[in-house]
């Protein structure tokens, strides 16, 4: 039941952007994809025309509910694909704060390696070493460290 609810607010949201229905239901499968860990759906999604940038209501990407989630095979098909791994969402997080909060350090040296700014800050000034740095993810916040120096 709180799946179709969250599926009929991303629909309304979609349509009321602008996005053609077909537009809308590719991306709703994207999200929805990116969100549970299915790589493959991401792809297929894609292939079919999904906006991989697309933001929702919180300002969210595929790519940050993939990084949040933990899901390397994911972020990686959506970097391949053009994903902006500095985008921001409502609160100023991107993706790379996201890996870092959850400790993903392999996933975030990846997305350092392919573009995504370590300096960047939100919008109460935080780092992605600082969310690896709160949550105790040492080797996470190390390596942010040497990275939000280069």
């Amino acid at each position: 039941m709180k799946t179709k609810s969250i599926l009929t607010l991303f629909v309304a949201l979609f349509v009321a952007v602008g996005l053609s229905s077909a537009d809308t239901k590719r991306t709703i499968e994207l999200f929805e994809a990116a969100r549970l860990g299915k790589a493959d759906e991401v792809k297929a999604a894609i292939d079919r025309g999904a906006e991989v940038n697309y933001q929702d209501e919180n300002g969210f990407t595929p790519l940050m509910y993939a990084a949040k989630s933990g899901d390397f095979k994911t972020v990686y098909v959506l970097i391949e694909n053009n994903a902006d791994s500095n985008l921001k969402n409502e609160t100023g997080t991107t993706a790379l704060m996201l890996a870092a909060k959850y400790g993903h350090t392999q996933m975030v040296k990846y997305l350092v390696q392919k573009g995504a700014k370590a300096s960047l800050r939100n919008d109460v000034g935080l780092m992605a070493k600082d969310y690896a740095k709160h949550y105790g993810h040492s080797l996470t916040q190390a390596y942010l460290e040497y990275a939000s120096r280069s």
